[in-house]
């Protein structure tokens, strides 16, 4: 089974407009299966989130966190439980902020990392040195307020981070303030088993690197028999998206080595490729597009093989 996660929300505890409740009920309308609290530099919503779930038992759960919110970038944190004072954040090493969070057992990644800096932005754009990459669970590849060109920025960062060998997680977010639409934006998928709770599936995802972005269907890429690459258009479809609407469907095989693209008849669901395509296949990242390969048709990426 795929729960659907969306991690980063705000609520009228930072600059949101939404209260608590509003929050929890606006996600349960949207079928949202687990979603995350990230106020900006506050963990004071975490005790009402809680006394609400508690009290009404919803058909939903929550991941508590926050959005370091600084003046060289956000950092994300999911399953953080105690405030970690950042008063002093080194510019020329981001790790000494990340790892402080990480002390604590909480996931720890950069939101919107190519957002626009100042003067529109002051603080959004990701500015920090990170000397090591171990500190860092995971990036936001798709922020959906961002723009195209910001957006494309992230995930192209995060490709060649994991081809040069790093296993850093991607998410997606709507970076919710007040109430906005769902549909065809992207969301996290985490693949797991009933009785499971979100915040253990959320951790395993992202500590193994298994987390689905989509904002159609799952995207499922797996290595079969160490000859080939299998990818398969799962059943699971985000509400909202237009399976019909899609002209034809490209998969586009990414290795150190360079890419290489696969059209599909739109009712086609699988697509295999052998690894003698590559001359280096050591790390295979996966994307599905609804049309030719371009950021605009960009519709889902598969967790990252690492061969």
């Amino acid at each position: 089974m795929y729960k659907r996660f969306e991690l980063h929300n705000h609520t009228i505890e930072s600059d949101g407009s939404l209260s608590a409740k509003e929050l929890i009920d606006y996600m349960v309308e949207n079928e949202v299966d687990a979603f995350a609290l990230t106020d900006h530099n506050t963990i004071s919503g975490h005790y009402k989130i809680k006394k609400i779930l508690e009290k009404e038992k919803p058909p939903i759960e929550c991941i508590l966190g926050m959005e370091y919110t600084t003046y060289y970038g956000h950092i994300l944190c999911f399953n953080l439980n105690e405030y970690i004072p950042w008063e002093n954040i080194d510019k020329e090493c981001a790790e000494l902020l990340l790892g402080s969070i990480k002390k604590t057992g909480a996931l720890a990644g950069i939101a919107h990392p190519f957002s626009y800096g100042a003067p529109i932005a002051q603080g959004c754009r990701w500015e920090m040195k990170l000397n090591d990459y171990s500190v860092l669970d995971f990036i936001e590849i798709i922020n959906n307020p961002e723009s195209l060109e910001a957006n494309e920025q992230a995930l192209m960062w995060w490709q060649s981070l994991c081809l040069s060998g790093l296993r850093i997680a991607m998410t997606a977010g709507m970076d919710l303030h007040r109430k906005d639409g769902f549909e065809n934006k992207f969301a996290v998928y985490v693949k797991t088993r009933p009785g499971i709770g979100a915040q253990t599936a959320l951790v395993r995802a992202i500590k193994t690197q298994k987390t689905y972005v989509t904002k159609g269907p799952v995207f499922e890429a797996l290595l079969q028999k160490n000859t080939a690459v299998k990818c398969r258009i799962e059943n699971i479809v985000k509400k909202g998206f237009d399976m019909q609407a899609v002209p034809f469907w490209t998969v586009e095989y990414t290795s150190p080595s360079g890419s290489v693209v696969r059209k599909l008849d739109k009712s086609e669901k699988m697509s295999f490729l052998p690894l003698s395509e590559f001359r280096d296949s050591s790390v295979i990242i996966v994307k599905l597009y609804a049309g030719e390969a371009c950021m605009e048709n960009l519709t889902a990426v598969a967790p990252v093989i690492y061969c």
